[in-house]
């Protein structure tokens, strides 16, 4: 989070919560955390940051229903996702490369 409202997220996500509403939280493989995100979190902020590529951001946790690129694949095009190379590659950017199996009408979608 680098907004100092909290961007999107951090304007919306108290209705979501107050109204009971089902939260997705889109996640790419791309941007996994290895370890624990509240104690990733505890270490960032806009305020705690000395230096950074880029601005500085704030990491806020969130609770929901966590739904990855190859899932949403899956629910979607009704195909079977792999990935097959590290997220990110070739370059930090770029999604994670993936192959699928499926029927030929609903893999048209893809």
């Amino acid at each position: 989070m680098g907004a100092p409202a909290g961007g999107t997220l951090g304007r919306a996500l108290g209705q979501v919560v107050r109204q009971g509403i089902p939260f997705i939280v889109p996640v790419g493989l791309e941007k996994m955390i290895f370890g624990s995100v509240i104690e990733a979190a505890g270490k960032m902020g806009v305020e705690k940051i000395d230096r950074s590529m880029g601005m500085p951001v704030g990491l806020m946790p969130v609770f929901g229903k966590v739904v990855t690129e190859l899932q949403a694949l899956q629910v979607l095009a009704g195909v079977e996702p792999a990935r097959w190379a590290p997220a990110g590659w070739p370059g930090p950017r770029e999604p994670s490369p993936c192959s699928w199996r499926g029927a030929r009408p609903r893999s048209g979608r893809l």
